[in-house]
């Protein structure tokens, strides 16, 4: 049988961590949902412009690998940026599965 282990203060420590996370998210993630001051896109779109700027023709996957979050995410927002005329994406012929980004 398994030793249950616990933190100092006696309590579960993926409980404790269960907890917490919520606040953890909500902390590190406001900052990139805040518009920049003076334009209409957010930081984490600032931060992705930046990163197509970095990867020239580079795809989603790799924007999104490159800053650190999910191709979902970088997806929502580059649909953004792209619906503002920041950047575009160009399909590739053979279908829309691979994109190549452009400022």
């Amino acid at each position: 049988m398994r030793k249950k282990h616990t933190t100092r203060g006696g309590e579960d420590p993926i409980g404790e961590i269960g907890r917490l996370l919520p606040r953890i998210y909500k902390k590190y993630r406001a900052p990139f949902a805040r518009r920049i001051a003076g334009s209409d896109i957010t930081v984490r779109g600032a931060l992705l412009l930046r990163a197509v700027a970095g990867l020239p023709h580079a795809s989603v996957g790799q924007v999104a690998h490159e800053m650190a979050i999910t191709a979902s995410t970088a997806s929502i927002t580059l649909s953004g940026l792209e619906r503002k005329g920041l950047l575009r994406r160009r399909y590739h012929v053979l279908g829309r599965s691979r994109t190549a980004l452009q400022l």
